[in-house]
């Protein structure tokens, strides 16, 4: 009896398992959004990318890393920059 109910819980589980990975995707990814509203960038981007290890499919995930990940490309090409020329890399978008 025990093995039978083991057995229906595993079942159970295993069709929930998607909605379970896309909930824990998303929560993964509004924690990256917190982060790059504080300016963390490195922080959100570990969280985007956690966030496509739980969903490799999350199509949300995925164009908030490509932006997280060009926006710290362009920091790090302004931080070369004469100091003068530093003001805002907004100037560089």
């Amino acid at each position: 009896m025990k093995l039978v109910i083991t057995l229906i819980a595993l079942f159970f589980l295993t069709m929930n398992a998607p909605a379970l990975a896309q909930s824990e995707a998303s929560k993964l990814l509004q924690e990256g959004h917190k982060l790059n509203r504080t300016g963390d960038l490195d922080g959100a981007i570990e969280f985007y990318k956690k966030s496509l290890k739980a969903n490799p499919e999350y199509s949300a995930a995925k164009s908030s890393l490509k932006g997280a990940l060009k926006k710290q490309a362009i920091s790090k090409i302004v931080k070369t920059f004469d100091p003068v020329c530093q003001k805002s890399s907004n100037d560089f978008n």
